[in-house]
C-alpha cells in the first residue's frame, strides 16, 4: 500500500473515513491544551507523596511532602510527564 498525504503536505493519511460535517480535528496528546488529563494530579500526588515515605528515611509528614510534591508538579505541568518523575527521583 502507498503512503498518502494530504495535498501539499508531510501529513500522512493513514485511513480515510466518512467525516460528515466534521473538517479539523486537534490532537492535544500531552494535555497541554485541554483537560483530558484533568483529574491527573489527584492520581499522581498521593503515589509520589507515598514513595517518599516509603522510599526515604524522611522524617517529613505527610503534609510536608504533599506540599513539596504539589509544587513541582505545579512548576513541570505543560512539560512530558517524565520530567515530573525525574524530580520525584530526585526526591527520593
Amino acid at each position: 500500500m502507498e503512503n498518502l498525504f494530504l495535498d501539499n503536505t508531510t501529513i500522512e493519511i493513514h485511513r480515510e473515513i466518512q467525516t460528515g460535517n466534521i473538517r479539523h480535528v486537534v490532537l492535544d496528546f500531552d494535555g497541554t491544551i485541554s483537560l483530558i488529563r484533568d483529574g491527573w494530579q489527584n492520581v499522581m500526588v498521593p503515589m509520589m507523596v507515598e514513595l517518599l515515605q516509603t522510599e526515604t528515611d524522611t522524617t517529613e509528614t505527610p503534609e510536608q511532602l504533599e506540599a513539596l510534591v504539589v509544587e513541582f508538579v505545579d512548576r513541570l505541568t505543560g512539560k512530558q510527564t517524565i520530567y515530573q518523575m525525574m524530580q520525584l527521583g530526585e526526591e527520593i
